[in-house]
């Protein structure tokens, strides 16, 4: 439960004032970013990791190195409708885990 305090205090750090970041399962997250395309939404995702992996965690006494892997989606880049997003992000953040973990993976962007 620490670790995760401790990961929505980054996540409170690094997203824009009009982003939404919410905890929607276990150890999953969502950051909404309103009007960010996929290369901004990477970017985002980027910072948080970084910040997350630098950072030293604290507890009881120790330090940890925490690290996260993203999935990035973006409407209309990625997906021809907004209800499809979440499961395009989830499949990219499988793809980051397959690839090692502590890394950010786009979701491809849609067929023109």
């Amino acid at each position: 439960d620490a670790a995760l305090v401790h990961f929505a205090a980054v996540l409170q750090e690094q997203v824009r004032g009009s982003d939404v970041a919410a905890r929607v399962g276990g150890e999953e997250f969502a950051v909404w970013a309103p009007g960010a395309g996929l290369t901004l939404g990477a970017q985002v995702a980027e910072r948080i990791r970084a910040a997350l992996a630098d950072g030293q965690w604290l507890w009881q006494g120790q330090r940890y190195q925490l690290t996260a892997s993203f999935g990035v989606a973006a409407w209309p880049e990625t997906s021809a409708t907004r209800q499809n997003l979440e499961v395009q992000a989830d499949a990219a953040l499988y793809v980051a885990k397959q690839h090692g973990r502590n890394r950010v993976s786009m979701a491809p962007t849609a067929p023109a």
